[in-house]
């Protein structure tokens, strides 16, 4: 029967739940958040009729290395209500049972491809090539791996002729990138084997020009200098370049160097001389000083300088490159391009100082490029560098120029916050003055921290009446700047009330549709290209929490469509909601923000889309943990938000673990406290428990100072107590601006903002 798909996302979202074949809830929150230990504790102790269940079973069973128990559940998920509890564990009877006439259930291929992975290990090449055959051929990356496995059964048959036969025509089926990438690598590896190094190579350099991930280069690129080296092969020119690239691109500057050396020394022109500088660089300094002294008649010398540069920065020589860097710019002879990346990166190097020269830099980007996006940024700075020095009249020039010029900016709300400050230190401006300001600042940037932290103190010295007495006064002088702002006052006031529900009914379209583009785009959750199909198979798998086969498959979805990534984008977050994954549901909803200039804007959007940008996630440990500190659940989430975006298995660069990134000595000395002995950081309610023991302590040891307890969260109590005593005198706006890391400055700011979004969406409890 021919299924014709719906042309919206929300209607077959309404459509399958009306269904039976796929539910959400506990099965896809125990795949998303369980560990294997886990679904094996809650489901493994009876025998279940749910292909669903056993799907699990069998994925958790294979991570715990446990493959017989994993083939018996794999086996059981085949069919929707069909299951053999009796099953013998070898290729015969579970072939037999998997291949008889019952209704497939939506995994039957997902296990049917696991079951042939778990007897390729026992070494049953000729039973894995009849599994892969019971699976359907169609264009998916389940198959795709399928394919490449059953290659392998082939190779290990010493049926190696048949294995490239069968990727060479599955790579005029599969044409992605990635795709292209790993069936290349099988071919040319038999090929290898077999030392036909000439259409080895061909393989490898297919790799190369088709612009794949630096991994796939990397590894190509290494067995296309074997072959050099070794076995003395012969390349073309360009091939050796884009060799050479792909192993300076991974690093590997000394194999790099070596094809240079031995074939490519005498080759001259733009894109050799680049890399050989590139290379150089890293290897023989000296080499790439000459060289560049050779080039200085060339057209593109500038070009090359500032690979040069770039290569010195690269490799940690920031000092010698900002002196090119200069000699280049302040020749005044760079064209377009060459300045805006020097100018972009000395004024963050100068920036980062706090160096008077960032001015000098920012100036001259501002004149070059006065529509860029970045402008109003450097305008930004240039207040900020001035306001740290007191030197008030000039902070006031540079954000006057922001908010004037720029005031659809993101940096318009920050130099609009500060000039209120200032002008509220100065003089004691009249109250139109500031509403007239922070109309602008809120029209433009309603979701801005800076905005935020000001219309929450303002409305917490009114009263709910008299906020609706203002909306109502600006109503009829049809000031619709002025009634967006006491919406939102109104809104942080008393959440989604019933007046704050119908004040979007009073605002025109022309002025509101920026304000509820994102909440019409979720409400008709239309696909805009020809993925449709593809992405809408996907929701079996969210169905089950199934992350890995989600990505897998959404990894080869790359036709070129400019709305590739809206969709794929809308995917993730619609089916995130529904099937309980906080991460997809809220950072894709705000991808879909920022690609389609939308506005995130709370008050206009019912209050389950606001959930989808701030999840009330693993509220059940988040109540408990709450309660027992005696802490704001708003609080808590906030930090969740800014520290792993609802990820539970989120691992730090430096080793911090879980939901709320604690450090494995931190989380020992509270498990201590706490006389826990077994404790697992990645599991969501113990990340939660321990991290609000910690949020706790901070809070005391700063006296409810909430600023100064999530700077030390995130940059420890001993660099805050250093800032304090350096801002001595100094308010908790100056503190926060100025906190020396830049990453804990954006984590105060986000985790306020996140603090207000939340306990706006929660006021009258967090029923949705």
């Amino acid at each position: 029967m021919k299924i014709n798909f719906p042309t919206t996302l929300l209607l077959s979202l309404i459509l399958i739940s009306c269904g039976k074949d796929i539910t959400g809830d506990e099965l896809s929150k125990s795949g998303f958040y369980s560990t294997p230990a886990g679904i094996i504790s809650q489901f493994s102790n009876k025998q279940s009729q749910d292909y669903r269940i056993n799907y699990l079973l069998g994925k958790a069973f294979f991570e715990k290395k446990d493959y017989k128990k994993s083939i018996f559940y794999f086996a059981n998920s085949c069919f929707k209500s069909k299951q053999n509890f009796k099953l013998r564990l070898f290729p015969q009877p579970v072939y037999s049972f998997v291949d008889g006439f019952h209704f497939k259930s939506p995994y039957y291929d997902d296990s049917i491809f696991h079951i042939s992975k778990l007897f390729y290990t026992y070494r049953e090449y000729k039973y894995v090539i009849k599994f892969i055959e019971l699976m359907d051929s169609c264009d998916t990356a389940l198959y795709r791996d399928a394919v490449i496995l059953k290659s392998m059964c082939l190779e290990k048959l010493n049926r190696d002729n048949e294995a490239v036969e069968l990727l060479r025509k599955t790579l005029e089926k599969f044409t992605d990138s990635g795709s292209s990438a790993l069936i290349n690598i099988r071919i040319a590896s038999i090929l290898e084997k077999n030392n036909n190094y000439k259409r080895a190579a061909a393989s490898y350099l297919n790799i190369l020009t088709k612009g794949s991930d630096r991994w796939h280069n990397s590894l190509a690129a290494d067995h296309i200098l074997y072959m050099v080296r070794e076995k003395k092969a012969k390349f073309r020119e360009k091939d050796l370049i884009l060799t050479a690239k792909a192993l300076a691109d991974s690093k590997k500057y000394k194999n790099a160097s070596e094809i240079i050396e031995s074939k490519l020394s005498a080759s001259t022109g733009r894109e050799i001389e680049s890399l050989k500088i590139s290379v150089y660089t890293n290897t023989a300094p000296s080499k790439a000083e000459s060289l560049l002294k050779q080039m200085k008649e060339k057209t593109y010398f500038q070009s090359l300088m500032l690979d040069y540069a770039n290569a010195l920065w690269d490799r940690g020589s920031k000092g010698r490159a900002v002196t090119l860097y200069r000699e280049i710019i302040d020749r005044g002879k760079a064209d377009k391009d060459i300045a805006r990346r020097i100018l972009t990166r000395l004024s963050y190097y100068y920036d980062d100082r706090n160096n008077p020269l960032l001015v000098n830099y920012m100036t001259k980007y501002a004149e070059l490029f006065p529509g860029d996006s970045q402008t109003p940024k450097f305008y930004w700075l240039m207040g900020r560098y001035n306001l740290r020095k007191t030197s008030i009249e000039n902070a006031l020039k540079y954000f006057n120029i922001v908010i004037d010029k720029y005031p659809e900016s993101t940096y318009s709300a920050n130099s609009s916050y500060w000039k209120l400050r200032i002008l509220r230190a100065s003089k004691n401006p009249a109250e139109k003055e500031q509403i007239k300001l922070l109309s602008g600042m809120h029209y433009y940037n309603p979701s801005s921290p800076y905005t935020l932290r000001e219309i929450e103190a303002l409305s917490a010295n009114m009263t709910g009446r008299s906020i609706l007495d203002k909306y109502k006064s600006e109503k009829k002088k049809e000031n619709y700047m002025g009634m967006l702002l006491y919406t939102s006052m109104l809104f942080i006031k008393n959440g989604y009330s019933d007046a704050v529900k119908t004040m979007k009914n009073d605002f025109p379209d022309n002025f509101s549709s920026k304000f509820t583009k994102f909440q019409e785009i979720i409400n008709k959750g239309k696909y805009r290209s020809s993925m449709e199909k593809k992405l809408m198979a996907l929701e079996k798998y969210f169905a089950v929490g199934d992350e890995d086969a989600i990505k897998n498959e959404i990894s080869m979805i790359d036709n070129g469509e400019e709305d590739r990534e809206y969709d794929i984008a809308l995917t993730y977050a619609l089916f995130g909601k529904k099937y309980h994954n906080f991460f997809f549901s809220s950072s894709y909803s705000f991808k879909i923000i920022n690609r389609e200039k939308a506005t995130e804007y709370l008050p206009f959007m019912d209050k389950a889309t606001a959930r989808m940008l701030y999840p009330a996630a693993f509220i059940e440990c988040i109540n408990s943990a709450a309660r027992a500190y005696g802490l704001k659940r708003s609080t808590i989430l906030s930090m969740i938000k800014a520290e792993s975006y609802f990820i539970p298995g989120a691992v730090s660069p430096v080793g911090a673990r879980g939901l709320l990134q604690l450090m494995p000595p931190t989380a020992s000395g509270i498990a201590k406290s706490l006389k826990i002995r077994k404790y697992d950081l990645l599991d969501p309610c113990t990340s939660i428990k321990f991290g609000a023991d910690y949020i706790k302590w901070l809070e005391k040891y700063y006296k409810g100072r909430i600023e100064y307890m999530v700077a030390a969260y995130n940059a420890g109590a001993g660099n805050v107590n250093n800032w304090i005593k350096k801002y001595s005198g100094k308010d908790m706006d100056y503190f926060t601006e100025f906190t020396p890391f830049n990453e804990t400055r954006y984590y105060i700011y986000n985790t306020q903002k996140f603090k207000i979004q939340y306990e706006s969406i929660d006021k009258g409890g967090l029923t949705d």
